[in-house]
């Protein structure tokens, strides 16, 4: 089985306007999904994909998605 975890970013058109700001900030590290990695079975196949240093370009064959951010990483 293959696992695949995806860290929203805000390296997109919309997150634009808080990079800037966010770079005079500490940005704390969402640490859930590697929780949820630390958790899994090792049998189990994980892969962690973190978008801030980049939006994904390739995808893969995976049986579970998850996906987690922050609220203020969305486009609302």
């Amino acid at each position: 089985m293959k696992i695949l975890l995806i860290a929203v970013g805000i390296d997109n058109k919309y997150g634009k306007g808080l990079q800037e700001v966010n770079k005079r900030r500490i940005i704390t590290p969402m640490l859930g999904l590697p929780y949820l990695a630390a958790c899994t079975p090792s049998d189990i196949e994980i892969k962690i994909i973190n978008e801030t240093h980049g939006l994904i370009t390739e995808y893969e064959t995976t049986d579970i998605v998850c996906i987690s951010g922050m609220t203020m990483h969305t486009n609302s």
